[in-house]
């Protein structure tokens, strides 16, 4: 069983994610295929609302300590996401729009109402990588 990682191997994982996250999506569900992730309810997908990303050193995403352990990749600032469609997001993810990839998933705090025309703004989020216990 591991008992150490260098912090430099979760810095390569999360800036490889950082790099490639081109858009910030919330999600009326857990998409079970990328695609959801990129189709509107009446399309058959799951998208609510979204807003892009700028990549980079001085990009929308920063490496940072775990807040717990590890390393950590977060929201420099408060985004404001174009709502789309109606519904109630219960996740977001963080998405290559140019490859159609999901990159990261996970549920919101608590349910998100959407209503188009409408923007969403975003608080926080971060994606931890934790120390082997």
């Amino acid at each position: 069983m591991v008992k150490r990682i260098a912090h430099a191997a979760f810095d390569a994982a999360l800036a490889w994610i950082a790099e490639r996250a081109e858009g910030f999506v919330l999600l009326a569900g857990a998409p079970t295929t990328d695609e959801e992730a990129f189709r509107m309810p009446e399309e058959g997908g799951l998208l609510l609302a979204r807003c892009p990303l700028r990549s980079g050193p001085d990009g929308d995403l920063a490496l940072a300590p775990g807040r717990v352990s590890g390393r950590r990749l977060e929201l420099r600032a408060p985004l404001a996401a174009e709502a789309m469609a109606e519904g109630v997001a219960d996740h977001v993810a963080l998405v290559s729009v140019s490859e159609r990839r999901v990159l990261v998933l996970a549920p919101l705090g608590g349910p998100c109402e959407v209503t188009p025309g409408e923007a969403v703004t975003i608080t926080g989020f971060g994606q931890e990588i934790a120390d082997p216990a």
